[in-house]
Parts: C-alpha cells; structure tokens; sequence
C-alpha cells in the first residue's frame, strides 16, 4: 500500500469520524432543545402537579378512586358527575402512554410511578395521542401493559376503557389512519383483559359507529362534548358503584 493510499484511508477515516460528532452533536443539542421547551410549557407545570399530588396523598384515604388517562379524562369533573369526593381526576392534557420528547410528552408511566395502595378502583383510557404523534401499535400496546402492571402491583381494581375513535377534526389528524390503529389497539387489549380477568368498558359501542367518533358527542372531532360525557358517565356508573367484593 503506497504512503498515497494510505493517506486516503486516513483522510476519510478522519472525515467520517468528525461527521459522527457533529451528528451526536446535533442529536445531543436537539434533545437539550426539546428537553428545554418540556420543561417551559404548560404542559410541564400541570405534568408536574399531578406527580406532586399523587406523592402527597400518599396513605390519604380521601379518593377511592383515580381516573388515568389524557384529556379526554381530564374534561369532566367526575366527583360532580357521581356527587362524591372521592374521585381523583388524573387526566393530563396531551399525555401518551410513555416518554416521547418529540411531542413533549413525558408519559402516563413515568407519572403513576408514585401510585400508592389507597385507591380501590382505576380507570384508565390512554393512547389516542401516541396515535395522532405516528406511533405504532405495538409500541402503545407494551406501553400500556407496563401500565398495567404498575397498577395492578398496588392491588387496585382496574378498569380498561376502550381508547375512543375520532373523526374529521379540526386539527387536520388523518382520523383513518389513526381509527385503523385504535382498532387494533382496543382487540389487543380485548384479548388481554379476557386473558388476565380484567374488565373491559367498551365506550365505542355507544359513543361511535363505524369506527368513528359519533358527531353528536364532539365538538372538534376527537374531544367530547356533554352529551359525550352524559354517556360516558352512563357507561360507567355501575363500575364507579359497584362494591369490590361484589
């Protein structure tokens, strides 16, 4: 091998091996960004507060149940719907199953770490924003036993509600691509909830049709609207009733 060659070699060597720190450079300075405007947002601050909540109710007695979910949960005041105090709404607005900084979402997981023994009863319904930000169903699948698991180590008595269709929105979401994946999701988790004894609250059987959220319900094509929650409320009021040892 002549000097030339050799010096070639070494040349794209060098080349190859600074275009690799710029790449982990810039990698490392968009995650900073995004880590940055989590961090500054509304988002945060309410994310936040949840966490600091759940950590001080620690052994109070006072919410036998908690609602988990996005803002689907978080849109209606529960404890008013069912005259009780006893409710724990922790819906969060934008929320995904996990961790995802590109759409500035630290993850349900990562916020009920914390969940203490206390509650008798959780309902949860998460992953419609997993969708709307491209991701797979597989991934919102493993996300959401992870859930479960967390749940179910505390001895709470969980309820799966059905991650609800949307439809023509607003906000331009491809509503087919996504209800595809709904669609999937709500069978994998039908099939693990009759494997694990696990109630399964189908909403979409009263609150869409044809794999779409019923016009009537929403005012924006994914949100609900009252009559929306009147039904939802409906559905699950003898859950919300019901006695454990029932």
């Amino acid at each position: 091998m002549t000097k030339r060659t050799i010096l070639f070699f070494s040349l794209i060597f060098l080349i190859l091996i600074s275009f690799s720190y710029y790449k982990y450079e810039r990698e490392k300075d968009r995650q900073l960004k995004q880590e940055n405007a989590i961090i500054h947002s509304a988002y945060f601050k309410e994310y936040m507060s949840h966490k600091q909540q759940l950590d001080n109710l620690k052994g109070n007695h006072s919410y036998q149940i908690i609602m988990l979910g996005d803002s689907l949960t978080a849109g209606n005041n529960w404890n008013n719907s069912f005259q009780t105090t006893s409710i724990l709404n922790m819906g969060q607005g934008g929320d995904y199953t996990e961790l995802n900084l590109t759409n500035y979402s630290l993850g349900l997981i990562n916020r009920i770490n914390g969940l203490d023994t206390q509650y008798k009863k959780a309902f949860l319904m998460i992953g419609i924003n997993d969708f709307i930000g491209n991701k797979d169903v597989d991934s919102v699948f493993n996300s959401y036993k992870k859930i479960i698991d967390i749940i179910q180590q505390k001895h709470i008595h969980l309820f799966i509600q059905s991650t609800l269709y949307i439809r023509k929105n607003k906000y331009n979401f491809d509503y087919k691509i996504i209800n595809k994946k709904v669609h999937l999701l709500n069978q994998r988790l039908v099939d693990y909830c009759n494997k694990n004894e696990i109630p399964f609250i189908n909403l979409n059987s009263i609150l869409s049709q044809n794999r779409k959220l019923k016009k009537q319900f929403t005012y924006d094509g994914i949100h609900l609207n009252k009559d929306g929650y009147k039904e939802w409320i409906k559905t699950i009021k003898k859950y919300i009733l019901k006695d454990n040892n029932d």
